[in-house]
This record gives C-alpha cells, sequence and structure tokens, in this order.
C-alpha cells in the first residue's frame, strides 16, 4: 500500500486562494470560519484521522497496485456491510474498454436515487436477493445505466434506477463519482462472518457513524496531474454536490481515513469515508453522475492576492491557469 503524506501540503496551499465558492444555481455553499488576515487557516477541520504521519501530515490517499476481482467494505467489526465486483463489459470495440460494477448489498434495506429531477429523491425498499450493477457502457447502441436486479428461482427481475450514467471507460484520468453508501446504525453491528475470497477489504477505522463515498478511475491515469488539478479538491467534499435539487452543496464532513483505492482490473475503485450524522436504518445513494465535472468545475471562485484584491473566477478556469503555469515550469527546467 502506498502512502502520499506530501499532498495535504499543496491542498493546504490551494484550498485557502478559494475564499467563496458559490453553487453553480447561486447562495453560498460553502462557509467557514471567520477569520482575521493575522490569523493562520487551519486544513484540520477535513480530518477525523486517529494518528499522523511522524511528521505530523495526514496520509490523503493510499491505494493498492496488487489487482482483484472484488472488494469487500465492512465496518469496524469486519461485519459485511458492501461487496463490489469489478469486470469488462461485453463490447464490440476492442480498442475500448468500460466497466461493469456489481454492488452486492448485505446490510440495506433501501435505495434513495436522484436524477436531477424536481421530484428527487426516489426512494426504493432493497430487498435480499437482489444486486445492483452499473453497467459502464459497452456496444454504441448501450448506454452507461444503473439498475436493480431481483433474483428468484422462478424469473430474474430489472428495475432501472438511472438511465444516463457516466462512461466508465479505461482512460478515466480522474476519480469519478459512482455512488454513497450511509451504513446507520451497521457502523457498529457485531459479526461473525469470515471473507474466505480472495479480495481486497475496506475496513472502517472509526467508532462513529460514517458515510461511504465510492469512486472510479482508470488504473493507469495521471496520479501528478490529477493532484495538481482544481479538481481534485473535490475530494475534501462528500458527493451530495451531485443534488442538484438541493443546490449542490459542498459539505466538508470530516474524513475519518486516508482515500483507498483498490486495483480491479485495468481500474481503480477509490472509497471515501467521513463522518455522518445518520444513525437509523443503512441505505445507498446513486446520482445523476454523466455531467459529474462540470457540476462541480463550473462554480464560481473568488480569492485575494497579496495585496488584498479580490478575483472572481470558476473553478474550471482555475485549472486551467494552474495547468498552464505548471506548464510553463516545466518548460523553464528544460531551457
Amino acid at each position: 500500500m502506498h502512502n502520499r503524506p506530501g499532498y495535504v501540503g499543496a491542498f493546504y496551499i490551494l484550498l485557502y486562494i478559494e475564499v467563496f465558492c458559490y453553487a453553480p444555481h447561486g447562495g453560498l455553499a460553502l462557509k467557514r470560519n471567520e477569520m482575521t488576515l493575522h490569523q493562520q487557516p487551519s486544513i484540520e477541520g477535513f480530518f477525523d484521522f486517529k494518528s499522523r504521519n511522524s511528521d505530523g501530515s495526514f496520509p490523503m490517499y493510499q491505494w493498492i497496485e496488487d489487482s482483484k476481482d472484488r472488494l469487500y467494505v465492512v465496518n469496524q467489526h469486519r461485519k459485511k456491510l458492501l461487496q463490489f465486483i469489478v469486470r469488462d463489459e461485453p463490447n464490440a470495440n476492442k480498442q475500448v474498454t468500460f466497466a461493469q460494477i456489481k454492488i452486492i448489498p448485505y446490510a440495506v434495506d433501501r435505495a434513495k436515487v436522484y436524477k436531477d429531477r424536481p421530484d428527487d429523491p426516489i426512494l426504493l425498499r432493497i430487498y435480499n436477493e437482489l444486486e445492483i450493477t452499473y453497467h459502464g457502457g459497452s456496444k454504441e447502441d448501450h448506454t452507461p445505466k444503473v439498475h436493480l436486479k431481483i433474483v428468484s428461482q422462478s424469473r430474474n427481475c430489472y428495475r432501472t434506477l438511472v438511465d444516463c450514467s457516466l462512461y466508465l471507460d479505461s482512460s478515466i484520468p480522474r476519480l469519478a463519482p459512482i455512488c454513497s453508501f450511509f451504513a446507520g446504525y451497521e457502523y457498529n453491528r457485531p459479526s461473525s462472518d469470515r471473507i474466505t475470497k480472495k479480495s481486497h477489504i475496506f475496513k472502517v477505522d472509526s467508532i462513529y457513524p460514517v458515510r461511504f463515498d465510492f469512486y472510479f478511475s482508470g488504473k493507469d491515469f495521471d496520479h501528478h496531474a490529477y493532484i495538481n488539478s482544481m479538481y481534485s479538491m473535490s475530494m475534501f467534499f462528500s458527493l451530495d454536490y451531485l443534488i442538484a435539487n438541493q443546490n449542490s452543496p459542498l459539505q466538508g464532513l470530516p474524513m475519518v481515513q486516508s482515500i483507498a483505492g483498490f486495483a480491479m482490473k485495468g481500474y481503480y475503485l477509490w472509497v471515501r469515508c467521513s463522518r455522518s450524522i445518520h444513525e437509523g436504518r443503512p441505505f445507498i445513494q446513486f446520482y445523476n453522475n454523466a455531467n459529474y465535472y462540470e457540476k462541480i468545475m463550473n462554480r464560481r471562485t473568488a480569492w485575494i492576492d497579496k495585496n488584498g484584491h479580490t478575483h472572481w473566477s470558476t473553478m474550471i478556469d482555475e485549472e486551467k491557469r494552474i495547468t498552464d503555469y505548471l506548464q510553463n515550469e516545466k518548460q523553464k527546467n528544460k531551457s
């Protein structure tokens, strides 16, 4: 497993350049504590880790490069909450591969679905003999979608949850959002189960209620370019910014452990675990994630320069500014 403790220092600088961040449809979505120019800002409010590195930094990311087909998400007592199985979709075009993610819930009785519609969210009951499959795209006429599969001895029944999802091809250059899971009262339930299959295991390192946000990327995406992007700052927040009818809020829920990546086939599945106030029935939550990049990057931002002047921009404009700066620095080093 690889640690990248130095990343937090870079994020620290970027985070406090951005003073205000507005939701796409207006309204302040991120609130900060007021501070004078003489006060030292702190990034620690985004973390609730039990331990730090020896230099006091937080290990922001960890990942396992040994590829396995499945991932179990378990609570602190190793009780199974979810299982993920990743495989390639059947595809007529052999030049591009698309992922299929099968999600098997063990302690979930509800699904909540946001489709960017006025009647959001849709609430669905989940039963034991049920699988959830995210089809990341296959043949040209097959669009990505998420559906429920109810398994029975007589027949299998299907119901589409999200009918226009993000394509999950092997070249995804960043951590793209998939879904969320709220453990509720299952966060502390004991278990005598044993996981015997060869698999990845993500174990919660918290004695408090938690939520999980899941992401997906290509296995060979450029880690350096991602870390130096404005988009990477979205990992400080939960996936609630995908909920349009709540004005796409930025919820800076404290992470309880490092964001973990697991190699699965030609992809990585990533898990972000944070504190939650939900202690009721566990549920899984899906979103319209097809336009996830625009939902986070088209936000208006403002930053203050060393002379105290305010500059208005958007996150996507700042992304370009950072990219141009890094390219110029690279050219200077070559000359």
